[in-house]
């Protein structure tokens, strides 16, 4: 059984570190788009289904909606893909 630790964040600071993991994400995202290596684009799935956990225990991401996620998301893959 893995351990938890408990984390009391004001309003503030869980905003402050939802927007951290979701550059994060951003940036890994545009890391696998980038990567042809097998190891490292498991290694960099790894890592975003980790930041996506870590944003699902935030309180409602610390006010951000799915719609603003999904298209922060989308800007990132274009800015992969271009």
């Amino acid at each position: 059984m893995e351990s938890t630790t408990h984390l009391e964040l004001t309003a503030d600071e869980a905003h402050y570190l939802a927007e951290l993991l979701h550059r994060a994400l951003a940036e890994a995202r545009v890391e696998m788009h980038r990567t042809r290596t097998t190891d490292y684009r498991r290694q960099v799935h790894q890592e975003e289904d980790l930041l996506r956990g870590l944003l699902a225990k935030l309180p409602a991401a610390a006010g951000r909606t799915a719609d603003d996620r999904a298209a922060e998301a989308r800007a990132a893959d274009d800015r992969a893909a271009g």
